[in-house]
């Protein structure tokens, strides 16, 4: 996971974790704004 997050690939991250994309909007919202925050 990590070479993925290393290329901020969101979408496999979440299928690689979740088996799907079910709620992606949400967390990639969540996502985006804990990244403001940390960032």
């Amino acid at each position: 996971l990590n070479t993925f997050a290393d290329k901020s690939d969101f979408l496999t991250i979440t299928k690689r974790i979740n088996g799907g994309t079910n709620g992606l909007a949400d967390r990639q919202a969540l996502y985006e704004r804990a990244l403001k925050v940390l960032v």
